[in-house]
């Protein structure tokens, strides 16, 4: 078995997750991994792959993570960076046996202790983590107006320009000016000519029912962004547009119904928050769970560098995290695909992540729970043996729920909103479902029957999803 380095509290959290999980482990001297020096000069000695342009510099804080441990390498991990060409979709799974998280629990652990690769593991603060480099440059604040969703025969969704954009670009533009200037009537007309001229493209009904609430046109304004609807039904805009609509009107169901669906379509608008936020006792997203912040990266000499809080749960997402980036042989295993298919971000790896966090979680309190009741055991300390509402909170979901809407909205969601548009419907349900609960309703169902408990939809993956063995264990969510 060979030895991985987990320099302080870090390296003493992952040898308790190895011990309580039968794995085993060696001791590590002087916070460095003490790995067998390789018989041969490492063949994988090229130079690290060039970041893309749209990797940010480092601070000081964050390069000194990556400082190189003086240890020998049996095997140098390359730089990896997400293709974010591709993306991958999931269907609802509900986590209906704890087993199954230890199950990912114990491929996280297993593999970074017997990786030819060295992977360092270390606390990093959450604002040192670097989630660009993770998953791409952030996405765009809007959803696009100018893009439509063409869905393939499996209901998933590729973006490409409206066709006849060029026509309406000079009217639409005029538009916007008359409009930010305060001549809402000027700027109906030149939306209405706008309409004429691409009657298909959505951007102009939405400029235009823009324009006629300015001029107090309720009633035309919603039949404008019905109209962008009925052409793409994925705009957060129109369905942000709708909600203000429904709320001037105090229909607030309809409008947190609205306010929902452009949530679920693009988890980054600033609008759609907005009205949300408005639409919310005491704001929207109270009930919400923190996602975990991590570093990820490869140093100079071609380690693995895995930086999170100083928690079991947080430390193994952390670990999967990195071991789903960098190991290809176990990402060509879990999604069944060749070694050589690029790595690109997929809800899969997230829920994967996530699942193993919990069963860190369930380790820690199942060995809190033993040792309290041994008399002859000193007591562990209190806050390693308190619950954590957080993971509480996220495994209750993946029980009841299943956690692809909450890695669609709170992770994948937030740094590439785009993809949101793109869901296949059964996805699309459960991210709305999530953000009825748990951003407008505080986990509590509403009195107008907004959110209401029931079992997901089951669809088929539209990437598999990993084996997932069954054992007895007597542990319940």
């Amino acid at each position: 078995m060979l030895e991985t380095c987990y320099p302080g509290d870090m390296r003493a959290i992952f040898m308790a997750a190895l011990v309580a999980l039968g794995l085993g482990a060696t001791a590590c001297s002087s916070g460095h991994a003490m790995r067998p020096a390789p018989s041969a000069p490492n063949a994988d000695a090229t130079p690290l792959a060039a970041a893309p342009s749209w990797v940010p510099p480092y601070t000081a804080a964050q390069q000194a993570l990556l400082t190189p441990p003086d240890t020998p390498l049996q095997a140098r991990a390359p730089r990896v960076f997400p293709d974010l060409t591709r993306f991958g979709y999931a269907g609802d799974h509900r986590m209906e046996d704890p087993e199954e998280s230890l199950h990912f629990t114990r491929m996280v652990v297993t593999v970074i202790d017997e990786s030819p690769r060295l992977y360092v593991i270390m606390e990093a603060a959450p604002e040192l983590s670097n989630t660009v480099i993770q998953y791409g440059p952030t996405g765009p604040q809007e959803s696009d107006e100018w893009q439509l969703l063409q869905r393939d025969d499996h209901g998933v969704g590729r973006l490409s320009p409206v066709p006849d954009g060029t026509k309406i670009r000079a009217a639409h533009t005029r538009g916007e000016d008359l409009l930010r200037a305060g001549n809402a009537t000027a700027a109906r007309a030149a939306f209405e000519e706008a309409t004429t001229q691409a009657p298909r493209h959505p951007a102009a009904h939405i400029g235009l029912a823009r324009a006629l609430v300015a001029t107090g046109a309720l009633g035309p304004a919603e039949q404008s962004y019905q109209r962008a609807l009925a052409i793409d039904p994925t705009l957060a805009s129109a369905h942000t547009g709708l909600a203000e609509l429904a709320e001037r009107k105090g229909d607030v169901a309809a409008a947190r119904r609205h306010i929902a669906e452009a949530l679920a379509y693009h988890p980054r608008s600033r609008n759609a928050w907005t009205v949300a936020g408005r639409l919310t006792p005491g704001g929207a997203g109270q009930g919400r769970i923190d996602p975990f912040r991590i570093f990820l990266d490869v140093d100079s000499a071609g380690a693995i560098h895995v930086g999170s809080a100083p928690s079991g749960p947080a430390q193994v997402y952390a670990g999967c995290r990195a071991v789903l980036r960098y190991e290809p042989e176990v990402r060509a295993e879990i999604f069944k695909q060749p070694e050589s298919t690029p790595y690109y971000l997929t809800i899969v790896e997230e829920v994967v992540c996530l699942e193993a966090a919990i069963g860190a979680y369930l380790i820690e309190q199942a060995k809190a729970a033993e040792e309290a009741d041994d008399p002859t055991t000193p007591r562990p300390p209190a806050s390693s043996a308190e619950p954590d509402p957080q993971i509480e909170a996220l495994a209750r979901i993946a029980h009841e729920e299943g956690l692809t809407g909450y890695a669609m909205f709170e992770i994948l969601g937030a740094h590439r909103p785009e993809r949101a548009r793109g869901a296949p419907q059964p996805l699309h349900e459960s991210i709305v479902r999530y953000v009825e609960r748990h951003i407008l309703s505080q986990d509590e169902p509403s009195t107008d029957g907004l959110y209401q408990t029931r079992a997901p939809n089951r669809a088929p993956n539209h990437v598999s999803e990993p084996r997932r063995p069954r054992t007895h264990l007597h542990a319940a969510l």
